[in-house]
C-alpha cells in the first residue's frame, strides 16, 4: 500500500514538468534520455513513440491556427487601410466639388462594417483558430491522398498499356520506315526528270550528231 500523500495524474503531470523545467533548459535532453526516463516511469517505447506524434501534431496544429489568425489580421489591416484611404479620397472629392456634402453617408455605412469586422475577429478565441486550423490540415490531407491515388491510377494504367504501346511503336516505326523509302525512290525520279528538262538540245539535226 503506498504511503503518504496521494496524487491525481494531472498533478503528477504538473509536477514533473516544473521538475524537468528547474533540473535543464529546453532542449537538453536527447532521445535516449527521455526513453530512459520514461523507463523509469513505467513507460514501454511504443507508449513515448505516440505521445511523440500527439505532441508534433499538436504542435503542428498551433503553428497552423498562427497562420489562420495572422492571415486574418492581415485582412484586416488591409480592409482599415483601404477604408482610410477611399474615405479620405471621396472627402477630397466632396470638398473640390462642395455641397452638398454626402462624404459621411459611405463613411458610415462602411464604418460599421470595418467596426464589425475587427469586433468579429476580437471575439474569435483560440478554439475557433484551432478547429479551422484542423479543417485546413483535413482538407490537405485528403488533397494529398487524392493526388496520391491518382498518380497510383496513371501508373497502372500506364502499366496496362505499356505492351499494346510497345506493339504500336513498332508498327509505326515500320510505316515511317516505308513512307521514307517511298519519298526517296520519288525524288530519285524527279532528280531523273529534272537533270533530262534542263540538259542542253543539240541544235544540229540528228543526222549530223554521230
Amino acid at each position: 500500500m503506498a504511503s503518504g500523500k496521494q496524487y491525481s495524474r494531472q498533478e503528477l503531470q504538473e509536477i514533473l514538468e516544473v521538475a524537468l523545467r528547474k533540473q535543464a533548459q529546453p532542449g537538453d535532453y536527447g532521445r535516449d534520455e527521455l526513453l530512459e526516463t520514461a523507463r523509469e516511469l513505467g513507460l514501454s517505447p511504443e507508449q513515448v513513440a505516440a505521445a511523440e506524434t500527439e505532441v508534433a501534431e499538436r504542435r503542428e496544429l498551433q503553428a497552423l491556427a498562427d497562420q489562420e489568425k495572422a492571415k486574418a489580421r492581415r485582412g484586416l489591416a488591409n480592409h482599415l487601410q483601404a477604408f482610410v484611404l477611399i474615405n479620405a479620397g471621396l472627402f477630397a472629392v466632396n470638398v473640390l466639388v462642395g455641397a452638398p456634402w454626402w462624404f459621411q453617408w459611405p463613411l458610415l455605412a462602411w464604418g460599421l462594417g470595418a467596426v464589425a469586422h475587427l469586433l468579429a475577429l476580437a471575439r474569435t478565441g483560440d478554439e475557433v483558430w484551432l478547429a479551422r486550423a484542423e479543417e485546413q490540415r483535413t482538407l490537405a490531407r485528403r488533397k494529398a491522398e487524392r493526388q496520391q491515388a491518382k498518380r497510383r491510377l496513371e501508373q497502372r494504367v500506364v502499366e496496362l498499356l505499356a505492351p499494346h504501346t510497345a506493339k504500336k511503336s513498332d508498327g509505326e516505326r515500320a510505316l515511317d520506315q516505308a513512307v521514307d523509302e517511298a519519298v526517296d525512290r520519288a525524288l530519285g525520279m524527279a532528280a531523273q526528270v529534272l537533270q533530262r528538262i534542263s540538259r542542253p538540245k543539240d541544235p544540229r539535226p540528228p543526222g549530223d550528231r554521230h
